[in-house]
């Protein structure tokens, strides 16, 4: 037998106390031997209703349909400026070795030159997230499982990996 194929968008608003504050887009694929997965194409939220957990919430809500549905796989590209540790938070994980060596990085390198260029920062607490950025530059050299959740991570207490501290 055939088995379907096919894909559909959704895209639409986000509201909060009868008001528009965010507008997301996923795509839902349905894949060879009936596997479905959905992309994450885009969730915004307005600077103004950031950092009230909206974003969370719908996500969440959105993965509990997923799995009612039977959804296989959840893919995303998160942004640099807010997403990637948005869904770092929420235990988005790397899909393989290569992404993590390249993501990881990259996120590490937005990390440190946000760190230098932060004036308010102290000088002792910028010295320890680079002491953690290159822990954890360490750890993705050496070929251990470093997650976003990582370096989502730095800079709190009990962080997996801190500086001199890898093999947690």
């Amino acid at each position: 037998t055939n088995t379907p194929r096919g894909e559909m968008t959704i895209q639409g608003v986000i509201t909060y106390k009868g008001r528009e504050v965010g507008t997301f887009d996923r795509t839902i694929t349905v894949e060879g031997k009936g596997k479905v997965a959905v992309d994450h194409t885009e969730l915004m939220i307005d600077t103004l209703h950031r950092s009230h957990g909206l974003g969370d919430r719908f996500n969440a809500h959105a993965v509990a349909k997923y799995q009612e549905m039977g959804v296989d796989r959840i893919t995303l590209h998160a942004g640099a400026e807010v997403g990637g540790f948005a869904w770092a938070r929420q235990g988005f994980r790397w899909s393989s070795k290569e992404e993590a060596l390249r993501g990881g990085h990259k996120a590490l390198d937005l990390v440190d030159s946000t760190t230098r260029v932060m004036p308010k920062i102290p000088e002792a607490e910028k010295q320890q997230i680079y002491k953690e950025t290159a822990a954890l530059r360490k750890a993705l050299a050496a070929g251990e499982d470093v997650q976003p959740i990582h370096i989502a991570s730095i800079g709190e207490r009990g962080a997996r990996w801190q500086a001199g501290d890898e093999a947690k």
